[in-house]
């Protein structure tokens, strides 16, 4: 299982990412012709396949990287915290010392963090949270991956701009033209896929999240759900 989770978040990204970006490069002229040649083409595919996973780590953490700077993170994080403040006295959340925690206050990334740790904590115990979040192991594997492609395509877009420049193709010709605009159309296809592969995600394990809370308050509706988290500024 992890071997598929490795595939679908780094090397299969990665290996896109090679295509895409080689199949770019020869249409631009800077790839001769025959640049693979014949000898040996098995190990010359083992070491493209092999090297497009650690492309496509590199990838993924320049993703992440990314993802959680401002303020592009308001396109490429899920909210949750609209699932947390939709519960109300619902649910209340403490600090390790008993303080009780303004919601309003909470960042996406205290969301994200109180979500999971509730998530996968009844996980164990909750026979439906527990099918739940192997479900959203694999979406959460593809939306990844999805990341990482772009970010990949987004960089083969910006070195045919680069290389452009340089003269190093001429601009003139209309093929530079060609790979750019496929490229865009690509970028936005990728974009569009990983929007809305980021929303259903988004959808499910908030429906979830609220569902297992509603359902812990029921047993107990005279006491709000506790959840303690504990945030280190360092």
């Amino acid at each position: 299982m992890d071997e598929i989770r490795n595939f679908l978040r780094y090397t299969l990204p990665g290996l896109a990412a090679v295509l895409i970006g080689y199949g770019s490069l020869w249409a631009l002229g800077v790839i001769p012709d025959g640049w693979m040649g014949s000898d040996d083409l098995l190990a010359k595919f083992t070491g493209i396949f092999v090297a497009s996973g650690a492309l496509g780590y590199l990838l993924a953490n320049l993703y992440f990287s990314v993802r959680w700077s401002r303020p592009l993170n308001r396109w490429l994080l899920i909210n949750h915290k609209s699932a947390i403040e939709r519960l109300g006295d619902v649910l209340e959340v403490r600090g390790p010392l008993g303080s009780p925690w303004n919601l309003a206050n909470l960042t996406l990334f205290d969301a994200w963090a109180i979500l999971t740790h509730y998530c996968i904590s009844r996980s164990k115990t909750e026979e439906y949270m527990g099918a739940i979040v192997e479900h959203t192991k694999t979406m959460v594997d593809v939306t990844h991956g999805l990341g990482a492609l772009c970010t990949g395509v987004s960089l083969v877009t910006l070195s045919v701009l680069v290389l452009g420049f340089l003269g190093l193709c001429s601009p003139e010709a209309p093929q530079i033209w060609i790979v750019f605009t496929v490229l865009v159309i690509l970028s936005w296809a990728l974009w569009s896929s990983f929007r809305y592969s980021l929303k259903a995600l988004q959808a499910v394990s908030n429906t979830a999240f609220v569902a297992s809370v509603m359902a812990e308050h029921d047993l107990n509706p005279d006491q709000p759900v506790r959840i303690f988290y504990e945030m280190d500024d360092a």
